[in-house]
């Protein structure tokens, strides 16, 4: 009865796959639906907060000292600075091997991120405490540099071959709901969408399923290129 009253309201008529599955096995998709490390940190997280907050137009704090910036005006990041800062950066022969991020400057000084892939915005969040330092107001460098620790963790080979310990997890907890307590008063609530949400529950995640590389969509991706 409950399940043709909401068919009625939402116009979605059968069963749901879900819903055999919890018969079936007691699949609770609120729980069991796993979190997708590279959508959520990396081409969501990483990307929106360089993009939408830090790369945004300057407009009103164009002419602001760095520390003067508001965030809730967007563009805290002179995107000159950023050009100057990637051309500067001198990468490391393992870092050179595929892709790297680099910028271009457009018509009225205006930098263009391009076609950035995950692994761009993963090489950058890595460099990100030494290539943004000084270019930014501290508060938004300090809420950055929080993704640059979650990434280190979720990317590390080491914890992905010998496993999360308590303190590990303790550790991703901390950082997932400092970064998004930081985010939040700086951005506005506005700003934070179910990406921010859903990677509070990424270490719920590993103690249920083991490290995230278990089942990212890493290898499906690069399934899709070869098609392509």
């Amino acid at each position: 009865a409950e399940r043709k009253r909401l068919s009625k309201e939402s116009g979605v008529t059968g069963e749901c796959i879900f819903y055999r599955l919890y018969d079936l096995c007691g699949f609770n998709p609120l729980l069991d639906l796993t979190i997708d490390a590279m959508h959520t940190i990396v081409l969501n997280m990483i990307k929106t907060e360089l993009e939408a907050h830090l790369l945004a137009d300057l407009g009103p704090n164009a002419d602001l000292p760095i520390e003067e910036r508001k965030a809730s005006l967007g563009g805290l990041l002179d995107r000159k600075d950023l050009v100057k800062a990637l051309q500067e950066m001198e990468w490391t022969t393992e870092m050179k091997d595929g892709r790297v991020p680099r910028l271009k400057l457009q018509y009225h000084g205006k930098g263009k991120l391009g076609h950035w892939k995950a692994e761009e915005f993963s090489k950058f969040i890595i460099i990100l405490p030494v290539i943004l330092r000084g270019l930014i107001p501290s508060n938004a460098y300090n809420c950055f540099c929080l993704l640059s620790e979650i990434h280190h963790l979720v990317f590390s080979e080491r914890m992905r071959i010998e496993g999360w310990q308590p303190e590990h997890l303790d550790l991703f907890r901390k950082l997932l709901w400092k970064h998004a307590i930081m985010f939040e008063e700086l951005y506005g609530l506005r700003s934070c969408t179910e990406n921010l949400e859903y990677s509070l529950h990424m270490a719920d995640d590993i103690v249920r399923f083991s490290t995230l590389d278990n089942y990212w969509c890493y290898v499906f991706e690069r399934l899709v290129q070869y098609y392509k």
